[in-house]
């Protein structure tokens, strides 16, 4: 039992359920077998999504050594953070992806009472991957294909999030996000909003509505991978 959370701890979570995200998409969305799972790496091999370092890819826990980078069976991409990894060349282009996160009990200002009642839960998959591959352009109809595919299992459980086009009953989703349970933690992902909607503050009403739920299940953390665009959103959080 977790006697504190400090930043090493929150950071291993953050890692842990990236890289639980991208197995389970390998996992279900293709097949076991192209699921990594080692003391090194966790993620998948997923060969219809090569050109995404997102999907195609694994994760080095904290703390672990980085695999041999010859190894047949390993993605494209690898994210550490080690500062190399010997054989791989830096992907300079993606820059850094921030892990942030966050122990549910000091989240004081987020409470079940003021959860925002137009959030709802359980937003088909198929709506949150349309809306996610028009959000970030990349993937079309694969990332859909993959996400379709998914279950809870024994490693994750997954609950989508979302809001209406203004609220209405029966409008289209205009704003989405994946809840990853692994173990204790929320890892939130897929965070999304149409074009035609941000800078309304809706993904940060979708946000605090996850937190909201987390804490209500008597989660420990909530723990996400911040895009450019995002982060700015998570950090007032």
């Amino acid at each position: 039992i977790l006697q504190m959370l400090d930043h090493t701890e929150l950071a291993r979570r953050s890692l842990l359920s990236f890289g639980e995200w991208t197995a389970a998409l390998g996992r279900w969305g293709v097949s076991p077998e192209v699921e990594v799972r080692r003391s090194n790496a966790l993620g998948a091999r997923i060969d219809i999504a090569v050109v995404n370092p997102f999907f195609d890819a694994v994760v080095v826990p904290l703390g672990a050594t980085p695999p041999e980078h010859d190894d047949e069976k390993l993605p494209g991409c690898v994210w550490t953070v080690a500062d190399s990894v010997p054989g791989r060349v830096h992907a300079a282009d993606l820059g850094v992806l921030p892990c942030l996160g966050v122990a549910l009990s000091e989240v004081v200002d987020v409470d079940e009472a003021e959860v925002d009642a137009a959030v709802e839960t359980n937003v088909p998959l198929e709506v949150m991957a349309d809306i996610n591959e028009r959000a970030y352009g990349e993937l079309i109809g694969v990332f859909t294909k993959l996400a379709c595919a998914l279950r809870d299992d024994e490693h994750i459980r997954l609950q989508t999030f979302g809001l209406r086009d203004d609220d209405r009953e029966g409008a289209p989703f205009v704003c989405v996000a994946v809840g990853v349970t692994v173990g204790d933690d929320l890892g939130v992902c897929c965070v999304a909003t149409e074009a035609t909607h941000r800078r309304r503050g809706l993904a940060t009403r979708l946000l605090r509505a996850m937190l909201a739920d987390g804490k209500r299940r008597q989660l420990r953390t909530a723990t996400l991978q911040a895009s450019p665009d995002g982060l700015a959103v998570y950090e007032r959080l």
